[in-house]
């Protein structure tokens, strides 16, 4: 009667090695990466792996190593669409280079992000994709970024030397403000979020292309038309209420462009219960295209972020710093990567519909 799996004895690289006909060494190469081998050598090391069954023992490689070809992954909201766009592409992109994803969910919260970069140190990650929830956390990650690489995504670093991937986010605000200048719009309102001590930092972001498009339009700054909110999960209630107190503005505005897509939702809110229609009273702008922009009703005009592509690219870097074997007390210079942008233009936004001359509505 054959053992069952629990008493056979474990397979061994030896095991594979004889099996394929090959050394160790060459299935340590083909397991690890760590050398050039043949294709054909290659795939008769795989095909004794499959055949026997074979687990790479992942501590003892770990500490051979002193990699766990893991990565820690710090996102500011799981249920945000746009977010689970950018886990998805790191963990589909981390997988091809051989790497795990540990997946950690902030909600925004300083305490709770502390407690999720302990655990990933405790778990031994390799490096570090963050949205970090403020500026005070660089100094919680600076005893990290001595010992590990750490990425940025969506928020820019403003003490800490670190990698950085973003969207282009002011030439986005920049487009739409033009888009919605050439509809015929002439008070144009901008409703975004932020979080506590970041408020500075905005005109690097959509504030600043906002007010440059408004600018090169020859149009006045008005700041009544300005609304900032908070980001993670008051985003929608932020942008409702900072909506309401813009319609009800003796002078409300003709457009507005709303800077997230909680942001937006809580636009279309305000405006249905002021019997506001979209986009005959008012021309709508949203940042992040997901799922149902298309097929509401009316369709909204947005601009698209490639939120897959600021994955993907996370994940290259972060490998990229851990192969090159940086001195962490002297580590080049960051990369900032800021990633192009494009306005999809759809029915929320087309007042010129209404206003075939172009001339302002008000």
């Amino acid at each position: 009667m054959p053992r069952s799996r629990h008493h056979q004895s474990k397979i061994t690289s030896q095991d594979v090695a004889s099996h394929a006909g090959v050394s160790r060494a060459t299935v340590s190469a083909v397991l690890n990466g760590s050398r050039y081998v043949s294709e054909a050598l290659i795939r008769r090391v795989q095909d004794a792996v499959d055949a026997l069954g074979y687990t790479p023992n992942v501590v003892a490689r770990s500490l051979k190593t002193q990699r766990t070809h893991t990565i820690g992954l710090v996102i500011p909201n799981v249920l945000s669409p746009i977010w689970a766009l950018i886990t998805r592409s790191v963990e589909l992109r981390a997988r091809e280079l051989g790497f795990n994803t540990i997946i950690c969910d902030t909600d925004e919260d300083p305490a709770t992000e502390r407690d999720c970069v302990n655990l990933l140190t405790a778990k031994q990650v390799d490096g570090l994709i963050i949205a970090p929830c403020g500026v005070d956390s660089e100094e919680r990650l600076m005893p990290l970024f001595r010992e590990k690489p750490l990425v940025f995504v969506d928020r820019a670093p403003h003490t800490l030397p670190v990698d950085y991937i973003t969207p282009d986010k002011p030439a986005g605000a920049e487009t739409a403000v033009r888009h919605l200048v050439e509809q015929g719009a002439r008070r144009i309102a901008i409703i975004g979020n932020t979080n506590p001590g970041q408020e500075t930092y905005l005109d690097d972001e959509w504030l600043g292309g906002y007010k440059n498009g408004l600018r090169a339009a020859g149009l006045p700054l008005d700041e009544r038309l300005i609304r900032m909110g908070r980001r993670g999960p008051h985003s929608e209630s932020d942008g409702y209420t900072n909506t309401l107190a813009l319609l009800r503005q003796s002078q409300p505005p003709d457009a507005i462009i709303a800077c997230t897509h909680f942001t937006t939702m809580g636009v279309l809110r305000a405006a249905r219960e002021l019997h506001v229609a979209i986009p005959d009273d008012l021309a709508l702008v949203g940042y992040e295209e997901v799922i149902y922009t298309e097929y509401v009703k009316p369709s909204l005009s947005v601009v698209h972020q490639p939120w897959d592509d600021v994955g993907r690219l996370a994940v290259d870097v972060l490998v990229r710093r851990l192969d090159s074997g940086i001195d962490r007390e002297q580590p080049d210079l960051p990369q900032h990567y800021v990633l192009p942008v494009r306005l999809i233009i759809r029915d929320s936004s087309r007042l010129a519909v209404k206003n075939p001359s172009g001339s302002p509505r008000r």
